[in-house]
């Protein structure tokens, strides 16, 4: 099972708190390695790939999927216990690559990284 998360960084009025932000999700990533950074241009292809086995997790309020969301997401809230998360998804991790976002990566990368604490 391979985790990955990504941040879709859209145009914030607040660059230093986003760099902040992007900075504790780099050392989480560094801190954990069962959790993976992957960029846009690689989820967008793999998204295009035939047989692609991405299941993506949009880490988001209800408002904000609203709004907008990656085809096929599948909405979790932020806030999410890590068991509820697998009792209800847990036979996807297996055989597919699974993708958490949000809208910088911080509320992706804190969710992924409470499942993978109680899968280890």
């Amino acid at each position: 099972m391979r985790i990955f998360v990504t941040g879709l960084i859209l145009i914030l009025s607040h660059v230093a708190v986003a760099e902040d932000r992007l900075l504790q999700i780099a050392r989480t990533l560094e801190q954990d390695p069962t959790i993976e950074h992957i960029d846009i241009p690689s989820v967008v292809e793999n998204m295009s790939q035939p047989g692609n086995t991405q299941i993506l997790f949009d880490v988001r309020t209800k408002e904000e999927f609203a709004v907008s969301h990656l085809p096929n997401a599948i909405r979790l809230d932020p806030d999410m216990d890590p068991r509820t998360f697998l009792d209800e998804y847990g036979d996807l991790l297996e055989q597919n690559q699974v993708l958490f976002y949000c809208s910088v990566g911080r509320r992706s990368t804190q969710l992924a990284e409470r499942v993978t604490k109680i899968l280890v």
